[in-house]
Parts: C-alpha cells; structure tokens; sequence
C-alpha cells in the first residue's frame, strides 16, 4: 500500500483527490509501524508519499495538523542503527517538503533539527562494514555471506554507487532541510548548537 501511494502521488491530478479522501491521516498512521517485518519498506513508500503530498500547500498544511514532522523524526531516528541509506534518504527530503511552510519550520524546530543534523553528517564508509555485514546475513548466498570483505579488503562488495549516491542524497536532502528550517530564527539557533555538539 505504501509503494502504491509513493507512486500515485506523483501525479498533480491524483494529489488533490487523495488529500480529499483522508489518506494523510492513514499514510501518518504508517510511520508509526513498529515490528512489521516490511517496516523498511513500507517506511520508504510513505515517507515519499508524504513528502509528495507536503510540496502541495494543503498537504503540507494537513502533515503540520497530524504532527508529521514528530512521526517522520521519530521512525526514521529509531532506524538509524540499521544503516538504512532509503530511509534516512526518504525522511530527509520529507521534512525537506514539510520545511516548505512557516508551520512546518516550526515543527522541524522542535522535533526534528537533532536527526537533520546527523543525517547531514550520514557517512557510508563509516557505516559501510556495518552495512554490509547486514546485507551479508540477510542474503541466501554460499560461503562469501559472513566474514570475506568485512576488514576492508573487497571495498567493492561493501559499497556499490548506489549506496554512495544515497548517502549524497540523504545528506542534501538534510542539508537543504536544515537551511529553509533555519528561516525560523529559533531553527536557526539550534542548528548551530546541534552541529556544535555533533563536530
């Protein structure tokens, strides 16, 4: 359902029909998943659909009502152990499309300005061994799943271009969240304390 909706907001002429029939209200609802075993992707699939729905001044204005900003920060933090490039990736650029109003800078104000500021530092290399060790235990394949490569050696294997470009992508996307949030001069304030502590 997640993945229907990243995709169908996309549309122009769907967004309006979709904000009419409450589907904010059920996509907010979504972040707060917990134990699902498709929790990462059905946290990617909504955080994009939320964001596409917050670049629209009336789906931003319903995002800020249903506290979206506190659900996107909240989900997205408490995945962070897990190196989840997508998901970092998808709620950085949707507190980007909620960072669009004053309401919504407000709100990345109070909840979410600590997670954009290590999101902003979101390296792949440092989690790299991490990741791959993960992606490692998850998959089927023989002997090279445990162990080969984790020391540093097959650098090829841990981090393909992809993971690179996501690890861009999530530090833009937090980066340009941070500077319309900082139009707030209370934003702008914590941001400077929040990369203080983090450096």
């Amino acid at each position: 359902m997640a993945a229907f909706f990243a995709n169908v907001t996309t549309q122009r002429a769907m967004v309006g029909p979709l904000l009419q029939a409450h589907v904010t209200h059920e996509l907010v609802q979504l972040l707060g998943q917990g134990k699902s075993p498709d929790r990462r992707k059905i946290l990617v699939g909504t955080l994009k659909a939320v964001e596409n729905l917050a670049f629209n001044d009336g789906g931003n204005a319903i995002a800020i009502e249903l506290s979206a900003t506190k659900r996107i920060a909240d989900a997205v933090g408490s995945t962070l152990a897990y190196f989840w490039e997508d998901v970092t990736r998808t709620g950085a650029g949707a507190l980007l499309a909620l960072a669009g109003s004053e309401d919504g800078k407000k709100q990345i104000h109070a909840y979410a300005v600590p997670l954009l500021a290590r999101l902003v530092q979101f390296d792949i290399p440092q989690n790299g061994i991490a990741a791959g060790a993960l992606r490692r235990s998850s998959s089927a394949s023989g002997e090279d799943g445990e162990g080969g490569g984790a020391g540093g050696g097959g650098g090829g294997e841990q981090y393909d271009e992809d993971e690179f470009g996501a690890a861009r992508s999530t530090k833009n996307n937090a980066a340009s969240a941070i500077r319309v949030a900082a139009e707030y001069p209370p934003a702008l304030e914590q941001v400077c304390v929040c990369v203080c502590v983090c450096v």
